[in-house]
């Protein structure tokens, strides 16, 4: 709406004057957009995409024009050709993207603007296609339970619980390993600890893990998102842990254990 020119006089002890207000423009109409789509879309290799979304005008009485709507899209931080869509008489319209344009994992944020240059607010989502392997979280520190002395040998349990969070979306019965690798442990004074690092599977069976071996395995029973920590289901006896002999110096110990994601099962496991 228009608001036009108005006058207006002031008046005090000392001066009598008027002025007329400047005509100026309200734009009532606001435009918001809206997706239910979910944060995290799931497609098929060589699916095409359709975000649903719906736009509307707050602080409008009036019927709104839907016919004349330009879209404007990233994807991945590069920005795609402007769309022009025409949504149905409550706002709805889809937002297409073809399968050719996408990675594995993806991001896409869009917003719209009509013909009268109101813009709406952007909408962000990730797309991942034949879903997605990866850690979620893997814990910086692990440790071990300390001793007093080194008069014996010793198989130490882990101290705390463990985290090594596998996140899977893809479809259900797929398959994962996870294999531990572990180096050395030295103190600060460079003495190598007597002892080593190893793996005890749910039989007791132990396995050395100073190469890469499978600490844990798992297949998919829901198409949801899986989120599994690996060492949840090793015990005090169990899972990794740690031979130290006897006559070992006094210190803190420190060594690495690196952790690799395999999206299939291990043929260690299989045997």
């Amino acid at each position: 709406m228009t608001v036009p020119a108005a006058h207006a006089s002031f008046e005090g002890d000392n001066l009598i004057t008027d002025a007329n207000t400047i005509p100026f423009k309200i734009r009532y109409r606001k435009l918001n957009l809206y997706s239910d789509s979910p944060n995290i879309i799931k497609v098929k290799e060589n699916e095409d995409v359709y975000i649903p979304a719906q736009v509307t005008y707050a602080g409008s009485n009036n019927n709104p024009y839907y016919q004349n709507l330009t879209v404007y899209q990233k994807l991945n931080n590069n920005s795609t050709e402007t769309q022009s869509i025409t949504a149905d008489l409550s706002g709805n319209f889809e937002l297409p993207i073809a399968s050719y344009s996408l990675d594995k994992i993806n991001t896409v944020s869009f917003y719209v603007k009509d013909q009268d240059g109101n813009t709406s607010n952007t909408i962000t989502r990730q797309i991942t296609v034949g879903g997605n392997l990866a850690f979620d979280y893997v814990q910086n520190i692990v440790s071990f339970k300390p001793i007093n002395g080194s008069f014996i040998d010793e198989i130490l349990p882990r101290l705390g619980k463990w985290q090594i969070n596998v996140v899977d979306s893809r479809e259900k019965g797929s398959q994962w390993s996870v294999q531990a690798k572990a180096s050395d442990l030295v103190s600060e004074d460079k003495n190598k600890l007597l002892g080593n690092l190893f793996y005890r599977d749910a039989n007791g069976k132990d396995h050395d893990i100073d190469k890469e071996f499978p600490v844990a395995t798992h297949v998919k029973d829901t198409d949801d998102t899986q989120v599994k920590n690996i060492a949840d289901t090793w015990t005090d006896n169990s899972g990794i842990l740690l031979s130290a002999k006897k006559g070992n110096k006094a210190g803190i110990y420190k060594g690495t254990i690196s952790w690799s994601l395999i999206d299939s099962l291990s043929n260690k496991n299989k045997a």
